[in-house]
């Protein structure tokens, strides 16, 4: 991860669709939130609000996991030719 961090800074301001700026801001989009369910989740002072907010998130998360999926099933087709 360090190397691909190191990567982005030399290829300047710009964000190239599909690089390595691009795989960082999606890979923290998902990590941040996945990592905030389990501290959540495994907290000694867990209530209901504790709860209805691992839910939001967790939801938030199976939405991010439907769309990679489905756009990968997408791209694969699409290179196949169907």
């Amino acid at each position: 991860m360090l190397y691909l961090q190191q990567e982005e800074h030399d290829y300047g301001p710009i964000e190239t669709p599909h690089g390595v700026r691009a795989y960082l801001t999606s890979y923290k989009s998902f990590s941040e939130p996945f990592t905030n369910v389990l501290k959540a989740a495994s907290a000694d002072d867990v209530d209901i609000d504790c709860c209805k907010n691992m839910e939001k998130m967790a939801g938030s998360l199976v939405e991010q996991i439907h769309l990679y999926v489905c756009l990968h099933v997408i791209a694969a087709l699409y290179h196949v030719g169907f």
